[in-house]
C-alpha cells in the first residue's frame, strides 16, 4: 500500500481544490448559506475517507472508501441530488459526477492495491458502525441547523419511493437497515470476486 505515494497525493490535492473551490463558489457567488454547504453528507464522509486514504494509505480509510464509499457513490449517481438551476446547473452536474466517480474508482483502486483481497467480516462491521455512528452524531446538529446532512431527517427528493410519508421513527431505522444490507451485498460481491481471483 506504500506505492505511488506522490501520484496519490497529487490526486488528493486536486480533488480537495475542486471541492474547496466549489464550496466557496456556492457560498459567495450563488449565495447559498454556509450551514447548507458544510462537508457533512455521507458522500462528503466518503470523499474525506478517500482523500485520507490517498494521503496516508491507512487501512481504515481505504476500507471505508471501498466498503462504504463505492456503494454510496453508485447510489448517489443513480439518484443524483443537485439543487443548482439555470446556467450553473451543467457545471454542478459535472462536478457532482466527477467527485462521485472519484470515490467509486478510488475505492476500487484500494481494492486493487490489496491484491483483490476484500476486508474480513469484522472490518466490514467496523466500517458500518463507524459510518452509522457518524450519521447518528449528526442528528442533533441537523436539528440545530435545520439541515438534512446524511439524510438523517428525511430522504432525498430524488428517490422514486414515497418515503417522505413515513414518520421519522420508522424512516431512520429503516434507512440504517437498508444501508446495512446495501453494504453487506457489496461486501459479499467483493468477497466472491476476491476469492475467484
Amino acid at each position: 500500500m506504500k506505492q505511488n505515494a506522490t501520484q496519490m497525493r497529487t490526486i488528493a490535492g486536486a480533488l480537495i481544490l475542486v471541492e474547496v473551490f466549489w464550496t466557496l463558489f456556492r457560498v459567495y457567488n450563488l449565495h447559498s448559506p454556509w450551514r447548507q454547504n458544510l462537508p457533512l453528507h455521507i458522500s462528503d464522509f466518503s470523499f474525506i475517507c478517500l482523500v485520507l486514504g490517498l494521503l496516508s494509505q491507512r487501512i481504515l480509510f481505504c476500507n471505508l472508501t471501498l466498503l462504504i464509499g463505492v456503494p454510496v457513490a453508485f447510489l448517489a449517481m443513480a439518484f443524483p441530488v443537485i439543487s443548482e438551476i439555470g446556467a450553473w446547473r451543467t457545471i454542478a452536474i459535472i462536478r457532482f459526477y466527477t467527485t462521485h466517480s472519484a470515490i467509486f474508482l478510488g475505492g476500487l483502486y484500494f481494492f486493487r492495491l490489496s491484491d483483490l483481497s476484500p476486508p474480513d467480516f469484522r472490518k466490514f462491521h467496523q466500517a458500518y458502525l463507524v459510518t452509522m455512528g457518524y450519521g447518528v452524531a449528526l442528528i442533533p446538529l441537523n436539528k440545530f441547523l435545520s439541515t438534512n446532512y446524511f439524510f438523517t431527517q428525511y430522504p432525498p427528493n430524488s428517490l422514486p419511493l414515497p418515503l417522505h410519508r413515513l414518520p421519522w421513527s420508522v424512516y431512520f431505522p429503516s434507512a440504517c437497515l437498508f444501508f446495512y444490507f446495501l453494504f453487506l451485498t457489496w461486501w459479499c460481491l467483493l468477497s466472491f470476486f476476491g476469492k475467484s481471483k
